[in-house]
């Protein structure tokens, strides 16, 4: 999508002024801004004073009052993170030790997850496809039982016609089927 560079000039496809330019003039003004800020603080570092006015409350400002006893407050700054650099010490080994054991166990959590997904997939599949053999094997016994006679495909392309006791034994094999696909 095209863009105008100048922030006042209206955007072509909705005719609205362009933000993305807005918005990276407003980032960066942010940034100057806080830098500023950050420079001036550091350079300037005042007095705190304490005091109790008159309704009992302790006040702090930056400059006293004429009027009130005050007393001058003393800040102690945060040290730079440079002179409070810990030396490397066995706490720093053990804490590194613990997150190493930890990101193993949370490794092998995720495995153990994945190897369940896929195995609930797997029964999902078997299930499905035991759901689908029942049903045909369902329909075999059907057409079996509705049939006068069964018929045999031959390799040369002819039927040959089972005999009556074939004719049981196949459907006896049929209902075994259902009982074992049909649970």
């Amino acid at each position: 999508m095209p863009y105008a560079t100048d922030s006042n000039r209206p955007d072509p496809e909705n005719g609205y002024p362009n933000r993305r330019v807005q918005h990276r003039k407003l980032s960066a003004s942010r940034i100057v801004f806080l830098l500023l800020i950050c420079v001036v603080s550091t350079g300037n570092s005042a007095a705190v004073y304490r005091w109790v006015d008159e309704n009992g409350r302790v006040q702090f400002g930056d400059r006293p009052p004429r009027d009130k006893e005050v007393n001058q407050i003393t800040i102690k700054t945060a040290p730079t993170p440079s002179s409070t650099a810990p030396a490397p010490s066995t706490e720093s080994v053990d804490t590194k030790e613990r997150l190493e054991k930890q990101q193993r166990m949370l490794d092998a959590y995720r495995d153990e997850r994945f190897e369940k997904q896929a195995e609930s997939k797997e029964r999902k599949k078997q299930e499905e496809d035991r759901a689908r053999e029942c049903a045909y094997a369902r329909d075999r016994l059907s057409r079996y039982q509705g049939a006068s006679s069964i018929y045999e495909p031959m390799p040369d392309g002819t039927e040959r016609t089972l005999s009556d006791e074939e004719r049981k034994s196949t459907i006896a094999g049929t209902q075994r089927a259902i009982e074992r696909l049909c649970r």
